[in-house]
């Protein structure tokens, strides 16, 4: 089995970074329930962007990083939570198994989802706008 994460995500592009003040890492558009990331306390709107103190700006280094893991295994995860502006904290997730994520939804979760330029600009502007 693979060790799993449980989020859906888009790259922070080092433009929308700059744009919208926030920092380069993986955008959370949603922690599924139950998951792995959903206990630990990671929740929508946070920007993961670092994995067992290896920063990452990228979907693909997210999932290359806790690829190696296995299913059970402690990771430090560094994000970054919106207040004012960004903080980091660390959380630490103990991963969950593949075999566990949901199959209902056509989209590949700890993966891109399709058009992530436009939906990550509509996420943005949804969060700045509505906020939590």
């Amino acid at each position: 089995s693979t060790a799993y994460l449980g989020i859906y995500g888009f790259d922070v592009s080092s433009e929308n970074a700059m744009r919208y003040e926030m920092p380069q890492g993986v955008y959370v558009s949603e922690a599924i329930k139950g998951q792995a990331a959903d206990k630990a306390g990671i929740v929508k709107g946070d920007i993961i962007t670092g994995i067992k103190g290896v920063s990452i700006t990228s979907m693909s280094e997210m999932k290359n990083l806790i690829s190696k893991q296995k299913v059970g295994d402690k990771i430090k995860i560094k994000v970054a939570v919106r207040s004012n502006n960004y903080a980091e904290k660390e959380i630490e997730v103990t991963l969950g198994d593949s075999k566990n994520a949901p199959k209902t939804e056509e989209r590949d979760s700890d993966s891109d989802s399709s058009s992530s330029s436009n939906s990550l600009e509509d996420y943005i502007k949804q969060f700045f706008n509505g906020g939590r």
